[in-house]
């Protein structure tokens, strides 16, 4: 009869299973909701750090809307408020490129005028060898992030130097550095600078150095991102971008409970308390927002929640059928109660088996004695 009991239990990790697959998909949705509300009042007072999340968010529009799902009937609630959000945040994006007044983020045009393709599949995995190597989460000095800006605005037009080249491919340096590594591998591959990448680059392997910038950095932000909001914006932009790099099992779900929470009322993200202010990166320091919002880690977040829901969905389309509310709670929670309730019922039958089967065998041993 034990076998039984091995069979239930293993059913019942498969549907809890899905009960957390769906509600960190819908605390995700939620939080885009939130956020596009937020950006519907107050884009057009934002730079280039917070415009990012809507050209990667109107990307993965078009790469959903790819997949043979034309009919609307054949989407979920889940993916119906996803792609509503999404155009949503297409037709922000298109309210305000035409405003761009400062001119840091008029340099950054040619690609917040472009839907942001470099979307990878989660097919690749995690070195398991740097699970418990030390990385330096950190910001770095000012001259490397200019220098960084400046590669960055090359690549737009394809131009490709040595010197950039060596900034690229140095490691290990602090986390900002290495994530902007990753930030100008996605941007050779959205405008298509491959060929002048590798007459430059020669042997160099992009997929090969990715995969050990992101193996170092994800298991050494699993220990930090929640330790301060300083913390959650470095970490939560090193998640997004090695999803974007096709790394799976990258957002933790813990992280989504946190970076969830995290949220302000008014949709946004607050930053860093002042003890919290870091030294450096001059461009975060001047963007401050209504509600004690900060630009950076609001759009880090925003961009994290896009793509775990993208990802997400199209892993559980089938499944996602199936559920007919993209409220996680009460769903959720009928669920849990419909569960909980037969994992005591098979315990109590188990119990009542036992004394039936304990007072058989004194009855049976009292009439032997007699």
């Amino acid at each position: 009869m034990a076998y039984r009991y091995f069979v239930f239990f293993g059913v019942l990790h498969g549907v809890t299973s899905s009960i957390l697959t769906s509600d960190h998909l819908s605390k995700s949705l939620t939080a885009i909701s939130r956020l596009i509300r937020f950006y519907e009042q107050h884009v057009g007072v934002m730079h280039a750090d917070g415009l990012f999340p809507l050209i990667i968010y109107s990307g993965i529009l078009d790469k959903y809307l790819l997949y043979d799902i034309d009919d609307p009937e054949n989407f979920c609630p889940l993916e119906s408020a996803f792609i509503t959000n999404g155009y949503k945040a297409r037709l922000l994006l298109s309210s305000v490129l035409d405003k761009i007044s400062d001119d840091y983020s008029r340099s950054f045009k040619p690609l917040l005028a472009n839907r942001f393709t470099s979307i990878h599949p989660p097919t690749r995995t995690l070195d398991e060898s740097y699970r418990h190597k030390f990385i330096n989460i950190s910001f770095p000095d000012d001259d490397i992030e200019d220098e960084m800006d400046t590669c960055f605005h090359d690549v737009f037009s394809c131009k490709i130097t040595f010197k950039c080249f060596k900034l690229i491919k140095k490691f290990p340096t602090d986390s900002y550095h290495l994530t902007h590594q990753l930030i100008y591998f996605l941007l050779i591959e959205m405008f298509s600078c491959e060929k002048e990448f590798n007459n430059v680059a020669k042997d160099f392997s992009i997929s090969a150095h990715s995969s050990l910038v992101c193996s170092n950095l994800v298991f050494a932000s699993r220990n930090v991102y929640n330790k301060s909001h300083y913390y959650a914006d470095i970490c939560g932009e090193i998640f997004l971008l090695c999803a974007l790099s096709g790394f799976r099992d990258v957002i933790d779900v813990k992280a989504i409970d946190y970076f969830f929470k995290m949220q302000n009322s008014s949709g946004c993200f607050s930053f860093w308390e002042p003890k919290e202010q870091p030294t450096a990166r001059k461009l975060l320091r001047d963007y401050n927002m209504p509600d004690n919002c900060r630009e950076h880690i609001t759009a880090v977040l925003f961009a994290l929640f896009v793509v775990h829901s993208y990802y997400t969905l199209v892993s559980v389309h089938n499944e996602c059928m199936k559920i007919k509310t993209p409220h996680h709670f009460d769903v959720n929670t009928i669920i849990y109660a419909i569960c909980s309730f037969l994992v005591l019922l098979l315990f109590y039958r188990y119990i009542l088996h036992r004394r039936r089967r304990l007072a058989w065998l004194t009855k049976s041993r009292i009439l032997k004695w007699a």
